[in-house]
């Protein structure tokens, strides 16, 4: 009866200790591959490892490509300094737009660069007053305006430094249009849904001073 019980246990032992040992292995690989569970490397390519055209000179705007700002750079614009502190460089069908997070103090906004049929540029600002559901809304009613949803999909996402609380490697996106000048963008990380305000802007309206050259 002891050989018995003391066979068991060390069986138990064994299954666990494999159990722990396949559980740490997949983690380091999605780790070392930035991949989700659920992936492999031959279904899925992490952000990072796609290409897409970032080096046109059309990016440029004063000597600087707007789609390789770096972290630590300053942006100002109309005479606010923000220090750029996160990137997230989005990837669908070999369709490539960036997101800088901006930060002065405890206020933060997101810079938006795209290849639009021409170099695009916007400010967006989170709305934290509008709870949506995922999927969203055809139209969302926001300050009296109504936006009617043009666009919808799913990316894959590379992130570097701070991006607050967007987590994971791929997002579904959902883009709406207003009345006026200004668009909403809902994106759905995970079980959080995010969603931001903003308008295209003129990229003279940028000030960008590299980060190496900013002294503290």
């Amino acid at each position: 009866m002891v050989s018995v019980i003391f066979i068991m246990a060390i069986l138990m032992l064994g299954f666990t200790g494999m159990s722990f040992f396949l559980f740490f292995t997949a983690r380091k690989n999605e780790q070392n591959n930035q991949l989700p569970p659920g992936y492999n490397n031959n279904t899925f390519t992490p952000a990072r490892q796609l290409t897409g055209s970032q080096n046109n000179d059309a990016y440029n705007v004063g000597g600087v490509n707007l789609m390789q700002l770096k972290i630590g750079d300053i942006v100002s614009h109309f005479g606010t300094d923000y220090m750029l502190e996160g990137k997230l460089t989005y990837w669908e069908d070999g369709y490539t737009w960036i997101t800088y997070m901006l930060v002065d103090g405890p206020n933060k906004r997101w810079l938006a660069v795209e290849d639009d049929d021409g170099l695009e540029v916007s400010l967006w600002d989170e709305i934290r007053d509008l709870p949506l559901n995922n999927p969203p809304p055809e139209f969302i009613d926001y300050q009296g305006e109504r936006f009617r949803m043009v666009e919808g999909g799913d990316a894959r996402v590379n992130q570097e430094g701070k991006t607050g609380n967007k987590t994971g490697l791929q997002t579904r996106y959902f883009e709406y249009d207003g009345e006026g000048d200004s668009s909403i963008s809902v994106e759905v990380w995970g079980n959080s849904v995010e969603v931001s305000i903003g308008k295209v802007i003129n990229p003279a309206e940028l000030d960008i001073l590299p980060g190496d050259l900013v002294e503290f």
